[in-house]
């Protein structure tokens, strides 16, 4: 499964190629994380960004974990989601 993080400016360049991904799909045995980390408030990015809107326009679902355990917790369901679209 190929992962991908970046942060809300890195998630709007990459945008045609991760429609692309999804709309083509993937190996039966693959599929595409994306970890997004949000800056609202710009205090350590250059432009504010949250990403819902835009992982919504893209067919992607989204989770939102609370704490540590839900990370991981999160993070193997959304590797099998991957796998089962």
């Amino acid at each position: 499964i190929g992962v991908w993080y970046g942060k809300g400016p890195g998630l709007d360049r990459t945008t045609d190629a991760i429609r692309h991904a999804n709309m083509y799909g993937a190996n039966p045995h693959g599929g595409m994380l994306l970890l997004v980390g949000d800056d609202p408030a710009s205090t350590s990015s250059t432009v504010p960004a949250v990403s819902e809107r835009s992982l919504a326009a893209l067919g992607i679902p989204v989770l939102f974990p609370r704490n540590a355990r839900e990370i991981v917790t999160m993070t193997m369901h959304a590797v099998a989601l991957s796998r089962a679209s």
